[in-house]
């Protein structure tokens, strides 16, 4: 599965691989004792990569929000995993992924600074009810962490919502996760 992550990813290798080429051809022209037309020529291609890498963003990031929620529908609960995963990871936070079984109700723990989140991922077909909220509390104080997060890609019910908001557990539902995604 590839995962916008990965797709910006292989767009930087690109450019560095562009880049690399007009340095190269440069070096060559300035032996050739061509200097202002390899400097006028490494700076039009900077200008075109750039204008390229804004609109490249600006297209991927309008047209992937729809379709991402889409293809999360279409995850299993492992794969929604590995792609917050990404996601965070990309956000700037260390990730632990806990094993598949025995988690204690906590999926990703992530890390940013002295800062320390358990998560509970949950991909649904319908709303998440108090028991993703209860696991996640039972998670937080096993792995000691001082935050919780439960992250779906549907919505909770009026019991969950009112027990995360007692318990102190964030709740990231659908629309919220088409914000995170971005």
């Amino acid at each position: 599965m590839t995962t916008k992550v990965f797709k910006f990813i292989k767009t930087r290798d690109k450019e560095t691989i562009i880049i690399g080429g007009i340095f190269t051809y440069a070096i060559l022209n300035v032996y050739s004792k061509q200097i202002l037309k390899s400097l006028l020529i490494i700076l039009l291609l900077f200008i075109v990569i750039k204008a390229i890498t804004i609109v490249y963003k600006l297209y991927f990031k309008n047209f992937t929000l729809t379709s991402d929620i889409n293809i999360i529908d279409g995850m299993t609960g492992t794969e929604f995993e590995d792609y917050l995963a990404d996601i965070f990871q990309a956000k700037g936070y260390n990730i632990k992924l806990t094993p598949r079984s025995g988690d204690y109700g906590v999926d990703l723990i992530l890390r940013k600074r002295r800062n320390k989140i358990a998560v509970q991922v949950k991909c649904y077909t319908s709303n998440i009810g108090v028991d993703a909220i209860q696991e996640v509390i039972a998670g937080r104080i096993y792995w000691r962490t001082k935050e919780a997060m439960v992250i779906t890609n549907r919505f909770f019910t009026p019991n969950a919502q009112k027990l995360a908001k007692k318990s102190d557990v964030k709740l990231v539902d659908r629309d919220s996760l088409i914000k995170l995604i971005r």
